[in-house]
């Protein structure tokens, strides 16, 4: 059958590249394990189809045959064996995706269907080059990342497109993210000043001795703000209840800070929510229930913490520095439009608006027998666990340890 597989394979891999679907739908019927494969031509067949253009083929094979969007080209074995030879240039279809050929002949349609069905933008073929390397030259397809991406936060946007996902920029921590505080009573954001947003961001940084309270000075007063809870308190020598107001970081954690997060929501509006009813703002951080049960009431004003599902999606895009998303919370509502730019969500008709923040993870720093993490509830009592922010770098520390150990 490979054999057999083979030989159809001559006839099939050259009609994906020419446009012939039904002799693709064929060859895939008859042979399925074929459709991830490199073909005698050293591509694929989602690649063949991607980079002349056919979106006919490409529907196809994503969501019939159920090719991977992310698929290799066969990679170069010259290259991997003179891979220190200096002269020796690999070809660049070798290990490219379709998405790789899709941007390099400026095929927009193509290249919006493959990322929608997951295609990796960063993934570097055997030349290094990524899919949006490979289509920075066009207009159009440079122009669609410059708006499908966040640009930055503080960082005047760059004419360069990134090339690498957050978590693989080996110069973290960047500082590149908007300080920003909500008045209990307003439902406005604010700009911390330019001074009082250092202050606030060297709290977090994984160089400095982590202060669970630090205190800031403004023109009208001293403030103590909670680094552990995002939480400005009122005037210090006054009633710290007044004028408090809910401070967040408008960028990723793991950029600005190597830090794990820990995400939220606040709905501002919300058609389940009467509008005479107490609108007044929690303190108290709620959860969605683990069943969607009758009884839950949902509350404006307040910050909910997010499942782990929506906090995966988050950080997901986050990482691959995607600016919109679409997630559905069962408790809220589906198809909610969440743009990680400013940090805000809502529904298509804007019944449905809120804000997000994400607060830091954190973690105990005492030394315990076992070597492992002690993960700490931002909200619990602190004065025995010498709370932490969980950083990448000490992750991957711990992990090693206990590989290490079980050896």
């Amino acid at each position: 059958l490979e054999l057999k597989g083979l030989l159809a394979s001559s006839e099939a891999y050259p009609a994906a590249y020419n446009g012939q679907l039904d002799v693709v739908k064929k060859f895939i019927k008859e042979y399925p394990t074929f459709k991830d494969k490199p073909g005698l031509w050293e591509t694929t067949l989602l690649y063949s189809a991607a980079r002349n253009n056919h979106l006919d083929i490409v529907k196809y094979l994503i969501e019939e045959a159920y090719c991977s969007a992310n698929v290799q080209n066969q990679r170069d074995v010259g290259f991997a064996l003179d891979a220190t030879a200096m002269d020796y240039i690999p070809r660049p279809t070798a290990a490219s995706t379709a998405l790789h050929g899709a941007c390099f002949y400026n095929h927009l349609n193509i290249v919006k269907y493959l990322i929608k069905h997951g295609a990796d933008y960063f993934i570097q073929n055997q030349a290094h080059e990524t899919p949006i390397n490979n289509g920075e030259r066009h207009f159009e397809i440079k122009n669609f990342f410059q708006d499908y991406l966040i640009m930055g936060y503080s960082i005047a946007s760059s004419e360069h497109l990134p090339n690498q996902p957050i978590m693989d920029d080996d110069q973290r921590p960047i500082q590149d993210c908007m300080w920003e505080y909500k008045p209990f009573q307003d439902s406005k954001w604010y700009n911390f000043t330019a001074k009082e947003a250092t202050f606030l961001h060297k709290a977090l940084l994984p160089s400095e001795k982590f202060q669970e309270k630090v205190y800031l000075k403004v023109t009208k007063g001293l403030y103590s703000v909670s680094i552990l809870e995002f939480l400005r308190l009122g005037k210090h020598e006054q009633d710290p209840q007044k004028n408090m107001a809910w401070i967040r970081c408008r960028g990723s954690s793991v950029l600005n800070f190597d830090c794990y997060s820990i995400w939220q929501i606040m709905l501002i509006q919300h058609p389940k929510v009467n509008e005479d009813e107490d609108k007044t703002p929690s303190l108290k951080i709620q959860d969605f229930p683990a069943m969607v049960s009758s009884r839950f009431k949902l509350q404006l004003n307040s910050w909910y913490s997010c499942g782990d599902k929506t906090s995966s999606l988050l950080d997901n895009s986050m990482n691959y520095r995607r600016k919109i998303i679409s997630i559905n919370i069962a408790e809220v509502g589906d198809d909610l439009t969440f743009n990680l730019q400013t940090f805000e969500f809502s529904n298509n008709d804007k019944t449905i608006v809120g804000y997000i923040r994400w607060i830091p993870k954190l973690i105990s720093s005492i030394d315990n027998k076992d070597k492992k993490l002690v993960y700490i509830d931002n909200y619990q009592h602190m004065a025995s666990v010498q709370p932490i922010p969980l950083t990448t770098k000490r992750l991957k520390e711990t992990s090693k340890m206990k590989s290490t150990d079980q050896k």
